[in-house]
């Protein structure tokens, strides 16, 4: 559609002095931007005070003119920007499916390019985005061109923190027990950058005291949002036996005794085991004469574990008499191959009178024989120095006695 002016129309062949008027329709011959375009005109019709005595010539009429179609202003709104995770720029990504077109002809096509920044690359949110470099294009862009004026020129976005989820907390090995809170030191790596504490992540410790599986847990902070949790485990400490047991040398009462002297340990509770027995914590006890093997251990407590089992010897000795029937001050052992032999202690107060001899077996008061396989040297001390005294074969003594063959 053109829009025709009649300001300079001229009327061939009107009388002086007679009005006429003119109206009739133009039309480009299309619809593009472009100068010099030819316009058709049609419907010539007439009108004025003296249309009453004229009409229009079958032949003559002007037909065309000249014109140009300008490109149309267009305004642009309803761009807006994206939320991003930080990545240390400035660049916003614009986004266009809202975006409207101020002025656009019905039926035509135009689309819209910008370029996004955001007024500087901190998180945050609802912050502003300056939209610049607006540039048009579509089908339809040949017939159009951006006002001077009126076009949208800022947005608003998110910059998110990144997550710390993803990132990498380094192995941390086996700790030990200690009774304190227990804080490794390790590293944290997001795309291969190493984080710093305090300033990217804190870190909350739980289950770092006692034995078993503890977890660290880091929680983004500045720019990082989020958490990752990494286990260690805490294995028991060894525990200590502070005090031995000791070992008892007693003699036969009838009644049960105590074998050994309790012993005392950090870490756990002192138990025991006679002849392979279940360990348990009171202190094994026996009637019967003979040489008894206490197993002992420290039982370690929860954060604790187990010390090796170790090994004492306690014997109950009888009242104990020679061939003759006196009475013989001797106690038990156990040799190589766990068979009962017999130490002497002290010899009768006149044996050295009586030029008796060092018996080679004593028995019991049931009849038991055992073999006398040694003389301690308190035996030896009253011993006159005029005096060999010869030992039965296979039986010892200690070293330092003299005239002892």
């Amino acid at each position: 559609v053109a829009t025709l002016a009649y300001d300079a129309v001229v009327y061939g062949g009107i009388v002086e002095g007679d009005a006429l008027t003119l109206t009739a329709k133009g039309t480009f011959a299309d619809a593009n931007v472009g100068t010099e375009k030819q316009v058709t005109i049609t419907e010539l019709t007439l009108g004025g005070t003296s249309i009453a005595n004229y009409q229009l010539a079958e032949n003559g009429q002007q037909t065309t003119a000249t014109a140009s179609i300008a490109k149309k202003d267009i305004t642009i709104s309803g761009i807006s920007a994206q939320d991003k995770v930080y990545d240390g720029t400035t660049a916003a990504t614009l986004v266009y499916d809202n975006v409207v077109f101020g002025g656009i002809v019905n039926g035509d096509n135009l689309t819209v390019t910008a370029k996004g920044s955001f007024v500087d690359a901190n998180v945050g949110t609802g912050k502003e985005v300056t939209i610049t470099e607006l540039t048009l294009c579509g089908n339809s862009i040949a017939n159009y061109q951006l006002a001077e004026s009126g076009q949208q020129t800022t947005a608003t976005a998110a910059i998110i923190p990144k997550s710390i989820d993803v990132a990498i907390i380094s192995d941390i090995p086996a700790q030990v027990y200690s009774g304190e809170a227990i804080t490794p030191e390790f590293t944290v790596t997001f795309d291969g950058v190493t984080l710093q504490s305090g300033v990217d992540y804190t870190i909350a410790f739980a289950d770092n005291v006692e034995v078993g599986t503890a977890t660290i847990t880091v929680t983004g902070l500045g720019i990082y949002q989020g958490s990752v949790q990494k286990n260690f485990t805490i294995s028991k400490a060894p525990s200590v036996i502070t005090l031995d047991p000791q070992p008892l040398t007693l003699d036969y009462t009838g009644e049960a005794q105590p074998l050994i002297v309790a012993g005392e340990a950090a870490g756990g509770t002192m138990v025991y085991s006679l002849d392979g027995e279940p360990f348990t914590t009171e202190l094994p006890v026996r009637t019967e004469a003979g040489v008894y093997t206490v197993s002992y251990k420290v039982q370690g407590d929860n954060n604790h574990s187990d010390t090796d089992v170790l090994t004492l010897k306690s014997s109950i000795t009888p009242t104990l008499a020679d061939e003759s029937g006196n009475e013989v001050d001797a106690d038990f052992i156990e040799n190589e191959v766990g068979d009962i032999e017999v130490v002497i202690n002290t010899l009768p107060e006149d044996f050295w009178e009586n030029t008796s001899t060092i018996p080679s077996t004593v028995s019991d008061e049931h009849g038991n024989e055992y073999d006398v396989t040694q003389v301690s040297a308190e035996a030896f001390e009253e011993m006159p120095t005029d005096i060999i005294v010869v030992l039965p074969e296979g039986m010892s003594t200690t070293e330092g006695v003299t005239n002892v063959i």
